[in-house]
């Protein structure tokens, strides 16, 4: 018996699809973007650890343990210009998670691409809760989860051993 395909979700100017080796160039330019990388708590990475990174996504998204989707444009359905998932599942319930290009900010395309996203995992997978955890001071990422109808929660701080801290507030939108 084969797992059903990848779902390929459309939106007006996007493509969602499953991840490729060939998208390798732009996940390493999305990855290795202090810009985008540093609002996550997560360093920049080499082209090795995106590499690495690119190869554990597929294959999670082929045993549907994380659902990854590649963002690009419909113009362009083969350039990466974003990634966009539902992982940490739980019974009815998901985290949704997102990077996208800084030459793609502030036109949209996030909100598109998560919008068809949590549609399909209320609609296509029957979640009830659709939750994301964001450093605060990510303003765009917070702007965007209220804009999608997200309630804001608390707010937590996690210490690692090696002395960092890292804050994160609790975005959830229910069915």
């Amino acid at each position: 018996m084969t797992s059903p395909a990848f779902p390929t979700l459309d939106t007006p100017h996007l493509i969602l699809r499953d991840l490729t080796p060939s998208d390798i160039d732009n996940f390493y330019l999305l990855r290795s973007d202090p810009a985008v990388t540093l609002p996550y708590y997560v360093e920049p990475k080499t082209r090795e650890q995106a590499e690495a990174k690119l190869i554990a996504l597929m294959r999670d998204n082929a045993a549907r343990e994380s659902l990854t989707w590649c963002i690009a444009l419909a113009a362009e359905p083969d350039a990466l210009i974003g990634t966009i998932c539902l992982w940490n599942f739980r019974p009815a319930t998901a985290e949704i998670g997102y990077d996208l290009l800084p030459a793609f900010h502030r036109q949209g395309i996030m909100r598109e691409a998560a919008a068809r996203v949590i549609d399909h995992g209320f609609n296509g997978l029957g979640l009830r809760v659709i939750d994301a955890l964001v450093n605060p001071r990510n303003a765009p990422s917070c702007r965007l989860l209220e804009k999608l109808g997200f309630g804001k929660g608390e707010t937590s701080i996690e210490q690692e051993k090696e002395g960092v801290i890292r804050e994160y507030v609790k975005y959830s939108l229910e069915r």
